[in-house]
Formats: structure tokens, C-alpha cells, sequence
């Protein structure tokens, strides 16, 4: 599904009145319908429910009217809160405010005292806001937070129509405060600002409505924005294997990863490739770090020459090239460390190989400090920062990238000829040609050692088999967030470790497979 700025929407909204010739207030009276519609499926009857609905002066407070005359229709007890008074009301909204008014709608002027207000929102069951919708790009009057502030603190259940107010669209930042919903009705398509923090942590739980906007109409625009859905997965994950298979046709992965007291990050990362169903994996270390045969038996490993400090040093050059050729994919970083020998002999090897290449962890701290060297490859490469690697990486810092995280994406990935993968909540893939992918999948729980080990394993697993970036990225981080997913299911938030993400990527892949849900 394509994901818009407000600048998106608003030209959709146009092409749609103006081209296809479906009025405004057609377009206004649909999201009011569907939002009336959505709150009788998740709260049942809504008969003799009072419910305080917040209205701006533009499109959103319009909704919000809209919804208003179906609730008073149907039974309920609904009555509108005007923030700004009548007199600003504009257009369609106006239109819906003059209907809902003689028709016996209760409506209350904003200018009215603070204790009127307190009593309206104790006495009411839910609470809607539609006070500014995605077209807010500047801090809100101090009227308008303090009623915000009322509204977050009411201990009612909160309704906000197509984005919380206060949330920019664009990029999820807040104008000084912002409503805390908890679920969002967003109209004709998800926003950037719905998966973009702080935003995205206001919303509660989106629902997409459809509200006219011709589907030829979405398909002709060229959205560069688009989250991962499970049927587009579905479509890219490898097809079923012959019956004659054997482990050739599935890819050879090398992963060169792991040093001293960090042996775990290597061997999380080729577990997680072979539960993604690379047919061999072999795993290149310092020779002499100490790795059990039950460590992770399936997988075969490189012993390589090493410094001092149990790194991998220069003298692994020559055969790690020579082992490297004909391999499929190679996945570097995990566990590496950051010696300068060790990041010296990766620095010649990456112009150096012929397979595509994931770059993780200190493989990517390496091109920091040599961004030249990615116009030196000769493959496709991903990377897979998080925030504060992705940051060093353009000289910011984590909270910087965070606030500009799609245009950032984009433009790097873009410059250097990569894919990149920028982890985090609602985790990002922007490929060269400014395409940008979100990732819905995933818990707070992940947020824990070696998770990101498991990802690059997953990923270069795909990559492996001969799923091209940006697919084999698309494919992993979702299978990633859905094992994480599961496994939050059985081990909860405080104690879900990376080791049980692996143990739930079958679960994963066969609810890909055979499309039932596991959750």
C-alpha cells in the first residue's frame, strides 16, 4: 500500500474533485460514514453513547460533523466542541456544522469556559478528535494544547480522525503537542507521520479507509513510498522447491564475522541464514577463536590468520578472496570489531568481491571514515545501519536522523548506488531510485543484543538463494519482525532474546507459505 505526505494527499484529493468530478463534500461525507461505520465494528452499539466530538475549522473538523449527524441518527448522544468557534468555519465544514445544527445536533463554542469543557469531556464515553487534520505545518495556539492536554488526560477512550492532531504527516514530529489516540481512521491512504516517531507513537491502531478516491487514479501517481504488506511478500518470497533439490541450488553464503568475546554475533547470524533456507553456509573467524561443534553445527567455518587481539588480520586477504569466488552472497560485520588491521583488510576486500555483499554493524563503521570505497564495488551492496550508525555515517547524530529519517534514506541511497536498511520501529529500506519500503512487523522486545545479527543473517540467507535487493531486504526485515512477533507471543517484551527470533523464523515462513495467520 502507497504511504503519502500531506502534500500527496492533498493533490490526490484535488485530482478527484477536479478531474473525476466527485465533490468535496462527497469525499468529506464518505470519511465521516466510514469513521461512523468503523466505530460501530470495534465498539459495538453505540445507542445512548455519549460522544464529544473535537472540530476544527478545515476538512478534518468537517469529518468530524459528518460523523456527528450519523451518531446523532443512529441513537447516540453526540455533540460537537467547536475549538475556534463558528464564525471560522470554512466551506464543506460549514455546510456539515449548518446540517448537523438544524437537525438538533448539540454544538459548543470554544470560547466557552474551562470548566464547561472539563464537564462535557467527564460526562462523555468517547472522545473524537477532529481538530486539524494532515494539513497542520506550524505550532498550535496555546487554546488548542491546553485543550489537547485535556483530552490526553481524560482517561477516555480517543478517536482521532486521519492523524492525531499536533502530528506532522510528513514527518511524524509534533507542533508543540499532539492528541494521544487510541486508534486512528485515516482517509484514502496511510500518512508518512503514521510511521515516523514521536508521531507514530500517538496513533494507536490505524485503520485505512476508503473514501472515493478512484484506484486508477492512486496507481497513476508515482508514490515513492509504499509499506510492506503481506500479499506483496507472498509475491517475492521463493516459490516452492523441486522435487529434486539439493542444497547447490539454494545458495552458498560467507559470513566474515566475529572476534574475541564476540563470537555470539557470527553464529547468530549464519543460524538465522540457514533457518532462511541458504543451502550452505560457512562461517569465516579468527582461527583461533574457540567455536563448540554444538555451537551451530550445520554451519562450516574458515579458520583465518589473526592479530593479536583475536581479530582477523591482513594475512586472511588471499584466502578469503580465493574462498569467496563462486560464492553467492557475503555478509560482513557482525562481531567484526573496529582493529584497524582487521578494518584495513576489509577495506581491500570489498573492491575486491564478485557476489553481493550485506554490510552490518562494523562493516559499516569501516565507511564512515571511507565513503569512497562504496563507489568502488563492482556488486549490489545493502547496508543495514541503525540510527546512530546511519548517523556517523553522514556526520549526525541518532536524533537528527530520526527526525528526517524517509528524506535522509532516500537521498543517501541514492547518491551512493546502495540499498539501505535503517533499523528501528517501523524499519525503513530506501533503494537507489528513491523507493522507500516500511516495515510494519516487529515489537519493543527486539530491542535487544543480537537481534540485528539475526537480520543480516536473514537477509543475506535470501540473498543467497538469488533474490536480488532490494527483495531479499523486503523479505527478511519482514520475516524478522513476524519472528519477533511470535516470539513476543510465547517469551513477552522483557525477556525475548534474539536466539528465540531464530527458533520462530519456520512459524514465520510458513504463515508466508500457507497463509494462515499464527498470531
Amino acid at each position: 500500500m502507497k504511504v503519502v505526505s500531506s502534500g500527496e494527499m492533498q493533490r490526490l484529493d484535488q485530482l478527484t474533485i477536479q478531474e473525476y468530478g466527485i465533490p468535496a463534500l462527497l469525499l468529506m461525507e464518505n470519511a465521516g460514514q466510514k469513521t461512523f461505520s468503523r466505530l460501530n465494528s470495534l465498539f459495538g452499539s453505540l445507542k445512548d453513547k455519549s460522544i464529544l466530538i473535537f472540530a476544527g475549522a478545515g476538512n478534518n473538523g468537517g469529518d468530524g460533523l459528518v460523523l456527528g449527524r450519523h451518531l446523532l441518527q443512529t441513537g447516540s448522544n453526540p455533540a460537537v466542541y467547536l475549538v475556534s468557534g463558528d464564525l471560522s468555519l470554512k466551506k464543506e465544514a460549514k455546510v456539515n456544522y449548518d446540517i448537523f445544527k438544524k437537525i438538533g445536533g448539540r454544538i459548543f463554542d470554544g470560547k466557552g469556559s474551562p470548566s464547561a469543557l472539563d464537564s462535557l469531556i467527564q460526562n462523555s464515553d468517547i472522545l473524537v478528535d477532529a481538530i486539524f487534520g494532515t494539513g497542520l505545518n506550524r505550532p498550535m495556539e496555546v487554546k488548542i494544547l491546553e485543550t489537547i492536554q485535556k483530552i490526553n488526560a481524560s482517561g477516555k477512550k480517543v478517536v482521532a480522525l486521519d492523524i492525531p492532531s499536533g502530528v506532522s504527516a510528513d514527518t511524524g514530529a509534533l507542533w508543540g503537542g499532539a492528541v494521544k489516540a487510541d486508534l486512528t481512521s485515516t482517509y484514502g491512504l496511510p500518512k508518512k507521520g503514521h510511521f515516523l516517531f514521536p508521531g507514530a507513537s500517538f496513533r494507536g491502531k490505524l485503520y485505512v479507509e476508503e473514501i472515493g478516491i478512484p484506484s486508477t487514479l492512486i496507481e497513476k501517481e508515482s508514490f515513492k513510498t509504499e509499506i510492506l504488506e503481506r500479499p506483496f511478500i507472498q509475491k517475492i518470497f521463493p516459490r516452492k522447491r523441486p522435487q529434486d533439490s539439493h542444497k547447490g541450488i539454494f545458495g552458498h553464503l560467507l559470513v566474515i564475522a566475529g572476534s574475541r568475546g564476540k563470537r555470539g554475533a557470527g553464529a547468530l547470524c549464519c543460524k538465522a541464514a540457514l533457518r532462511s533456507g541458504a543451502g550452505l553456509v560457512t562461517w569465516a573467524l579468527p582461527e583461533r577463536l574457540d567455536i563448540p561443534d554444538s555451537f551451530i553445527p550445520e554451519a562450516m567455518t574458515l579458520p583465518l590468520p589473526e592479530t593479536a587481539e583475536g581479530t582477523l588480520s591482513l594475512a586472511a586477504e588471499k584466502p578469503l578472496l580465493s574462498f569467496a569466488k563462486n560464492k553467492n552472497a557475503v555478509a560482513i560485520g557482525p562481531g567484526l570489531s573496529t582493529h584497524p588491521e582487521t578494518r584495513e583488510l576489509i577495506k581491500r576486500l570489498l573492491p575486491q568481491i564478485t557476489c553481493p555483499i550485506i554490510l552490518d554493524a562494523d562493516g559499516i563503521t569501516l565507511l564512515t571514515e571511507e565513503k569512497g570505497l562504496l563507489k568502488k564495488i563492482r556488486v549490489p551492496v545493502l547496508m543495514t545501519p541503525h540510527p546512530g550508525e546511519f548517523g556517523k555515517f553522514l556526520g549526525l547524530d541518532a536524533r537528527a536522523v530520526q527526525k528526517e529519517r524517509v528524506a535522509l534514506l532516500s537521498e543517501t541511497a541514492s547518491q551512493y548506488g546502495c540499498t539501505i536498511l535503517l533499523k528501528g520501529a517501523y524499519s525503513l529500506i530506501a533503494d537507489p531510485n528513491h523507493s522507500v519500503w516500511i516495515n510494519p512487523t516487529g515489537n519493543p522486545g527486539m530491542a535487544t543484543a543480537g537481534t540485528g545479527d539475526v537480520l543480516t543473517g536473514m537477509i543475506a540467507g535470501f540473498c543467497a538463494q538469488g533474490i536480488p535487493f532490494p527483495e531479499a531486504a523486503q523479505i527478511g526485515v519482514y520475516l524478522h519482525g513476524l519472528s519477533g512477533d511470535l516470539a513476543l507471543e510465547e517469551k513477552g517484551e522483557i525477556s525475548l532474546m534474539a536466539s528465540d527470533m531464530i527458533e520462530k523464523i519456520p512459524l514465520a515462513v510458513q504463515h508466508l507459505t500457507t497463509g494462515k495467520n499464527p498470531l
